[in-house]
């Protein structure tokens, strides 16, 4: 379904497109994301507060405000949520897109059955061949007078090869100026993850945002997302190249 400005209703807080629309809510300039079960709920507050002052990370990752308690409406539960930064606050019509990396995407934890199905999941898709996988996109159609969706959360248009996921890729961002931030982007991100010792991402996304009000397509926004099986591991990581 689909709200004001023509986008889906929540599309805006930049999580939807991914599929996380049950537990995220915007809030103005930040999003509440419903802590998740088990440890992985504290497995990614503990890695936000990490990533608040790091060096590197701090750009990356949407800035970390604590957590809140809610009571839910319906049970009359109290539930807690992650208080974060928007990562597309100020864009007024933004195109989305959420590319989940890495070719392992289950944690450290997961049972026997969960990594069967994580791994045949990735076997089926992008995910094992090139270790990136379009969840969704939200983006202008070629005329740029509608938006469309793709991806897998969409269960349309999801990239199955390396071309058909570099066309997607390149759909979405539509200009030079697009592709040549997207590239430095994806150049400073790739030069850490070959080279830091502190982290194992596991099930972590890139999400790319960019304001089209008004026919605009500038502004790229790249930010890490989704947090719950981040370990720390004190060698370098190949879990997200």
């Amino acid at each position: 379904s689909f709200g004001s400005r023509g986008m889906p209703k929540k599309q805006f807080d930049g999580f939807a497109v991914g599929g996380h629309d049950q537990g995220v809510k915007p809030d103005g300039e930040v999003v509440l994301k419903i802590v998740q079960s088990g440890a992985r709920g504290r497995k990614e507050i503990d890695f936000l507060k990490d990533a608040v002052n790091h060096p590197f990370l701090s750009r990356f990752v949407p800035k970390f405000h604590g957590t809140r308690t809610i009571v839910d409406d319906k049970s009359g539960e109290k539930q807690e949520w992650i208080v974060m930064e928007n990562a597309i606050k100020g864009l007024a019509k933004p195109a989305i897109a959420d590319v989940k990396i890495g070719t392992r995407t289950y944690g450290v934890e997961a049972s026997p059955a969960k990594i069967d199905e994580q791994t045949q999941k990735a076997m089926e898709s992008t995910q094992g061949s090139i270790g990136a996988r379009v969840i969704g996109a939200h983006m202008l159609n070629e005329s740029g007078d509608d938006f469309i969706q793709a991806g897998y959360k969409y269960s349309k248009d999801e990239p199955k090869t390396l071309q058909d996921f570099s066309d997607l890729l390149l759909r979405f961002l539509s200009t030079d100026s697009l592709r040549q931030e997207a590239e430095r982007y994806f150049l400073e991100l790739y030069d850490w993850f070959s080279s830091q010792t502190e982290f194992e991402f596991y099930g972590s996304s890139l999400l790319l945002s960019f304001d089209t009000q008004d026919g605009g397509r500038q502004g790229l926004v790249c930010k890490l997302i989704d947090f719950g099986n981040v370990v720390k591991r004190a060698v370098v990581s190949q879990s997200a190249l």
